[in-house]
């Protein structure tokens, strides 16, 4: 659940959004991480990306930070970063086989630096670079940890401006690029290096079930463009039954759907729910309160008041895994529904606010990295990670995705589409990572709202606004010193 909080965790998933009356209206969704190898095209060499054949780098040390346990340890969340040896898990070997043509290709060594908890890298990196110390090249910053320290203090380096970094390239994620990008800089960038961390939040559904219900196929529902929020409540709707029979409402039972209370807020992004957005000019723009998000908060408390949703802290997935609910709005790690084999389940997109939304958003966070611009040269640095998300993009992400999570997690056809459709419609918000204010970020206004059942916005916002929109203008100001 850590990346959640986000990234709940990462994931995060893993920032984003809309805005108006067209859902997502300036918002490009990521292309990227279900096309596998691309066919060369005229500029691009052998690899695959554009970096000249003759780059030596004499054996340097390029030194990635990450949180404790990032790199291997962590049992839901690795990084592949330093990988000492093939151990026939596909993850592990594929990112192996990555940092062997890498390093050979640039004559470097690729090395992990774990430190700290992952809601605290900015905070070290900042601490490094403001004493003037060149301890990383490079830093993988955590789903829930607030970057906003890293943009104000002329701490990192702009992407846009590093020589070898094709940031049009796609093992990019270009929806978080626009996303992270202020003031016409970009200081956060995301893409395939960590694949291994990228996961959308995502709809799990109960095919057994599903089939005693009498239900459609949903995969055909997502095809037609007709799979809405309230397509999925009447679903669900009188599936609950005191299956345990204590005359409770609670673990044992039979859920139309089961979830964490947190999740409500990943729904409202994926309807356009909007928190602040970078506008034409490259500043910061207040998009908290409007009518359509409110609009968006009453459809949501549906949900939260529904007898047929358990909605649990403690155990929010443990209803699905055990069969006993038909749906689970699911965000955690995918490794986790592997041991899944008591029914059969399928994966689903997150659903449309209604049938006028074109396409289908999932929240992504996650897989944000930055450059400190303590770094002795700069230009090398953008070589290196070049060539590392070049090869992930060949070699790791098909290895993920059709031989990890397409044959050892889904199972069927359908479920892979799906899977394929909602990385590539993935969005990322910037108040995921930055919160200058520490008093919005990650949907936290929203949150509040749905534990409290209320959908009165227009009072939550009030009572921030003044303190919320005065510390993101000192960021904006702060940048464009920094870059004057």
């Amino acid at each position: 659940m850590r990346k959640f909080t986000c990234f709940l965790l990462a994931f995060l998933m893993l920032v984003l959004i809309g805005c108006g009356a067209n859902v997502n209206e300036n918002k490009k969704p990521n292309e990227s991480v279900t096309n596998g190898a691309e066919d060369l095209t005229d500029g691009l060499n052998e690899y695959g990306d554009k970096l000249p054949d003759n780059l030596n780098y004499d054996g340097y040390e390029f030194r990635v930070l990450m949180h404790t346990g990032g790199n291997l340890t962590d049992t839901s969340w690795r990084t592949y970063v330093e990988i000492p040896e093939m151990n026939g898990d596909v993850l592990n070997d594929g990112a192996y086989e990555r940092n062997l043509e890498v390093e050979a290709r640039l004559n470097v060594t690729i090395k992990a630096r774990e430190t700290g908890s992952w809601d605290k890298i900015s905070a070290e990196l900042a601490k490094t670079v403001l004493a003037n110390s060149d301890e990383y090249d490079y830093a993988v910053i955590g789903p829930n940890d607030n970057a906003a320290v890293l943009l104000s203090q002329n701490i990192v380096v702009d992407f846009k401006t590093m020589d070898y970094i094709d940031l049009d390239a796609p093992y990019y994620f270009h929806n978080a690029s626009e996303t992270f990008t202020i003031a016409g800089k970009q200081f956060l960038l995301a893409g395939e290096y960590m694949c291994s961390m990228i996961s959308s939040v995502s709809l799990l559904f109960n095919k057994t079930l599903s089939e005693s219900l009498n239900l459609p196929s949903f995969y055909d529902v997502v095809d037609k463009g007709n799979w809405t929020f309230d397509y999925m409540m009447n679903c669900m709707k009188d599936v609950y039954s005191d299956a345990n029979g204590d005359g409770k409402v609670n673990y044992g039972d039979i859920f139309g759907m089961t979830t964490h209370p947190v999740m409500g807020i990943y729904l409202y992004s994926s309807f356009g729910g909007t928190t602040v957005r970078i506008d034409k000019d490259g500043k910061f723009e207040m998009a908290v309160y409007n009518e359509r998000n409110v609009q968006f908060i009453d459809k949501l408390l549906q949900l939260y008041n529904s007898a047929d949703v358990f909605v649990d802290p403690g155990k929010p997935w443990e209803s699905f895994f055990d069969g006993n609910a038909l749906f689970c709005y699911y965000g955690s790690s995918l490794t986790r529904l592997r041991p899944i084999d008591s029914f059969d389940f399928g994966y689903l997109p997150t659903p449309k606010y209604d049938e006028k939304q074109e396409r289908y958003y999932n929240y992504l966070c996650g897989a944000l990295t930055a450059v400190p611009i303590t770094v002795s040269d700069v230009e090398r640095t953008g070589a290196i990670i070049e060539a590392i998300y070049s090869a992930s993009h060949r070699i790791l992400v098909p290895a993920y995705i059709a031989s990890y999570v397409e044959q050892k997690i889904m199972r069927d056809e359908g479920s892979q589409r799906m899977y394929r459709l909602t990385l590539a419609e993935g969005i990322y918000d910037i108040t995921g990572n930055v919160d200058p204010s520490g008093k919005i970020q990650n949907y936290k206004l929203i949150s509040e709202l749905f534990n409290k059942k209320s959908n009165d916005l227009a009072s939550s916002w009030a009572a921030v606004e003044i303190a919320v929109t005065e510390a993101y203008n000192n960021l904006y100001d702060e940048i464009v010193a920094s870059i004057n």
